[in-house]
């Protein structure tokens, strides 16, 4: 490492010790903003402010880019571009006064540095209106990545965030950050929304992605990727009897290949919903009896949503050895999935009863699977916060730091969720 920061500083002209400390050393993540004060339009003064975490109080040097976006024949186009070093926790940039405040701003243009960024107030608005008609794909994404940031953060509703999504998604260009925003979206709506505003936004992404789905190009992977989320979505009868119809061929989209896996992806959904029975599952299996269908089935059965189905797949989870890693990942990442979560209230109590038997007793990854995986994060409240926090006083886990670290993580996800929802709360 000394050998090739010393070629770094002879090719940069840069001393890089200090660099090397903060970059090389230190964990966590800087947080960017931009502070803008304006008259009439045109900036009087740029500053650029640095923030970290408590737990790594480092602020780091950045080079980045600021980059100005105006709207250019429909299109968010880049109209100016500054390159600067930042330092500290705050950073002038003279280059920028007297410029004329553009629609969109956005630091770190061009992905220079590693940090998160925020977006300003007119910038925000401006990405809730154009999001999808920024033309560049890697500032797009940025854009997205930074609300979705602010979304994780509780600084952003979840509400809002789902409607930016809904409203710009349908334009998005790039599969993979298609996807990315496919899951976010479940994250949110399940987790970050306010409980007394969760049922009415899943039904409306629900709706939302039927809607994409049914104007998505004929076989194009938008159309597949919209139809497997809806279906993921689907809780009302009027959804879920679109969802079986599309399973049984009565419902068709244009070119859209109903292939095995999207048939279980289907029939999973059916199953969460209270609308597949386990000969109705088996049947798939017979259709499908691959390590891939085992997997699927091994899915479908676990999501079913009854109390006595889920405490026979809990007990076989986690009290015998009848399955294998593959089959343990699939079948406890679906027992969560719910659309009552009050399902899953009997086990808070068994799950806690439970991690240290599973932990001395299963391999390192099927315990990790089902620790991660029946933790029962959906249910997202503050008992279930302290019932995490007090168990981490155990003294037992003194002694067992990978366990501790599932559990601290098991915590921050709780934590993290209930801060988005106060956000959400507050509109």
């Amino acid at each position: 490492l000394k050998d090739l920061l010393k070629e770094l500083e002879a090719e940069s002209g840069r001393d890089l010790s200090e660099w090397s400390k903060l970059w090389l050393e230190t964990a966590g993540v800087n947080l960017l903003r931009p502070e803008i004060k304006d008259k009439d339009g045109v900036i009087e003064s740029f500053t650029i402010s640095q923030s970290a975490i408590a737990d790594y109080p480092f602020l780091r040097p950045h080079r980045l880019a600021v980059g100005f976006y105006n709207e250019v024949g429909g299109k968010l186009v880049r109209t100016e571009r500054v390159e600067l070093d930042v330092q500290g926790a705050k950073t002038s940039v003279p280059e920028l006064v007297g410029k004329t405040r553009p629609a969109l701003i956005v630091l770190n243009d061009d992905d220079l540095t590693y940090a998160k960024i925020r977006l300003d107030e007119k910038s925000f608005a401006t990405a809730q209106a154009m999001l999808s008609h920024i033309e560049d794909p890697l500032a797009r994404a940025l854009v997205w990545g930074s609300v979705w940031d602010a979304t994780r953060d509780g600084e952003i509703s979840g509400r809002a965030f789902i409607e930016l999504v809904l409203s710009h998604i349908g334009q998005e260009l790039e599969s993979t950050t298609m996807m990315t925003l496919l899951r976010q979206l479940l994250t949110v709506a399940n987790l970050f929304v306010a409980p007394e505003h969760r049922l009415e936004a899943q039904l409306k992404v629900a709706d939302g992605l039927w809607k994409l789905a049914q104007n998505a190009q004929a076989g194009s992977d938008a159309q597949l990727q919209f139809t497997k989320f809806f279906a993921q979505f689907a809780r009302n009868d009027k959804q879920l009897t679109t969802v079986a119809d599309l399973l049984s061929g009565k419902t068709q989209l244009d070119d859209l290949e109903i292939d095995t896996d999207l048939r279980w992806e289907l029939l999973t959904s059916l199953s969460v919903g209270g609308k597949a029975s386990k000969d109705r599952i088996d049947v798939e299996l017979e259709a499908d009896n691959t390590a891939n269908g085992q997997k699927a089935h091994a899915a479908a059965m676990a999501a079913m949503p009854d109390l006595k189905s889920k405490q026979v797949i809990f007990d076989k989870l986690v009290n015998t050895d009848e399955m294998s890693n593959a089959l343990v990942n699939s079948a406890s990442l679906a027992f969560g999935r719910v659309l009552d979560t009050s399902v899953l209230e009997p086990f808070v109590d068994q799950y806690f009863s439970k991690v240290l038997s599973i932990w001395e007793n299963k391999s390192y990854h099927m315990a990790e699977y089902l620790l991660v995986n029946l933790y029962p994060l959906a249910i997202v409240n503050n008992a279930l916060a302290a019932q995490t926090e007090q168990f981490l006083k155990n003294p037992e886990l003194a002694s067992k730091p990978a366990l501790k670290r599932i559990i601290v993580e098991n915590l921050a996800s709780v934590q993290r969720a209930l801060s988005a929802q106060s956000a959400d709360k507050k509109g």
